[in-house]
């Protein structure tokens, strides 16, 4: 049995991309300019992928920015 080829640097960005494309942008942007304790949402994310709340935050806005 193989195990399937994840990248988990894509299915982390395509996380990101999820968020900023389906919850509302407010609630982004709070994440984006420092809100604690994050909502869950960017928790779970935060910990899925090993990511501390602060690169998560620099991800998001890099993202953010390039929506813009």
């Amino acid at each position: 049995m193989s195990v399937p080829d994840v990248n988990p640097v894509s299915t982390y960005e395509q996380s990101l991309w999820w968020m900023i494309q389906n919850l509302p942008e407010p609630e982004v942007e709070a994440v984006i300019n420092g809100q604690d304790p994050m909502p869950p949402i960017f928790r779970l994310v935060s910990d899925t992928y090993w990511v501390t709340p602060r690169n998560l935050r620099v991800h998001l806005k890099k993202l953010w920015g390039e929506l813009r």
